[in-house]
């Protein structure tokens, strides 16, 4: 019978041909961005791209107003929430195989988000690169329409973008670790694109600071995911955390019994 688990017989080898091909296509993106390449592969797209997006916008209207909204920090607070949300509905249901197993895959999940966004920022720290937003001045700018609502429509350092990183990350690690359960993707996948989409729109981000940014990083991380005992030490972890700490605390309650 079919079952949301992977095989318990999984094992936790070294695959070399995701850092291959991964790597490899990281490396030409990264050439692409990071070189004299730069404009005349990309200048042209992100104008291009920004332009169509923020040409969206009028003076007034319901659209208008919901992309301002979606570019505030009491946004970026909820759809985080929203994020966390989808984690621990995936935690809590026995749908989705045993408890162990959802803990250390949602566990690991939540680790790899965490852990790419700081280490990207920390290895970014000081890369300025302006945003649309402040990059050019004949733009529909949100604060000069909506100025009641302070939309953030700009940024000094907007590569590669911590919205960008944390919807490729949220699809890659649900793709990865609930690859048995394709809808989980699918919700996932419209969460990410509106958690990054406005940005786009309002002048915060370059669709290469996504594509590139997002996108290389996302292909680093891959591989460490897929093709290194990565899981299997997340469920050591986290296994020795329910036996040890969760269990003989919580092993009365009728709460932890059903999330077995």
């Amino acid at each position: 019978m079919k079952t949301n688990n992977l095989s318990e017989q999984e094992k936790p080898n070294w695959h070399l041909r995701p850092f291959l091909i991964c790597y490899s296509v990281a490396l030409i993106l990264a050439l692409t961005f990071f070189t004299d390449y730069r404009d005349p592969i990309w200048k042209a797209v992100d104008e291009a791209f920004f332009r169509l997006l923020n040409g969206t916008l009028t003076t007034e209207g319901l659209w208008t107003t919901l992309v301002a909204w979606t570019n505030t920090r009491i946004f970026d607070t909820i759809w985080g929430i929203v994020m966390g949300l989808l984690c621990v509905w995936v935690f809590i249901s026995p749908r989705y195989g045993a408890f162990k197993d959802r803990f250390a895959r949602i566990s690991a999940a939540a680790f790899g988000v965490v852990t790419t966004i700081v280490v990207a920022k920390l290895a970014f720290r000081g890369f300025e690169r302006l945003s649309p937003g402040r990059y050019f001045d004949d733009f529909i700018n949100l604060n000069e329409i909506l100025p009641h609502i302070n939309a953030k429509v700009g940024s000094s350092s907007s590569f590669p973008g911590d919205h960008g990183i944390a919807s490729v990350m949220l699809v890659l690690c649900f793709t990865v670790f609930f690859r048995t359960s394709p809808h989980l993707v699918l919700i996932a996948l419209p969460i990410a694109i509106v958690n990054s989409l406005p940005r786009l729109i309002a002048g915060g981000h370059w669709f290469s600071d996504i594509a590139v940014g997002g996108g290389a990083i996302g292909l680093i991380v891959y591989p460490l995911l897929m093709g290194t005992p990565y899981l299997a030490l997340m469920r050591k972890t986290t296994s020795y955390i329910t036996d040890c700490l969760l269990e003989p605390v919580l092993k009365k309650s009728s709460w932890f019994k059903k999330l077995h």
